[in-house]
């Protein structure tokens, strides 16, 4: 089993960097409220952010490898791999933000 860590680790990395990315975007968007008025301008803006798009490319990505973990590898040892996400995601969020 261990021979797939270096494949888990990417699918965590790249959940991680996608965060991230999604994270910064919004912070470049600002606060919004959810009405009506807000979907076109708040939908176009975040449509068109350069970090949603990236975070959005490394969810898909992120997906396809996670994919390929769990066909290889058994549930019981790849999804415990998954939190380490959310570790690494907490510490880089203090760091970067």
């Amino acid at each position: 089993m261990n021979r797939y860590l270096p494949l888990s680790l990417t699918g965590v990395s790249l959940n991680v960097f996608a965060q991230i990315c999604l994270k910064h975007g919004m912070r470049t968007i600002g606060h919004f409220g959810f009405t009506l008025e807000n979907i076109v301008p708040v939908g176009m803006k975040v449509a068109l952010n350069p970090y949603i798009l990236t975070g959005i490319v490394c969810y898909v990505v992120s997906l396809a490898v996670w994919l390929m973990v769990l066909s290889r590898a058994d549930v019981s040892y790849a999804y415990p791999l998954l939190s380490l996400g959310y570790v690494v995601a907490a510490l880089a969020g203090k760091v970067i933000f």
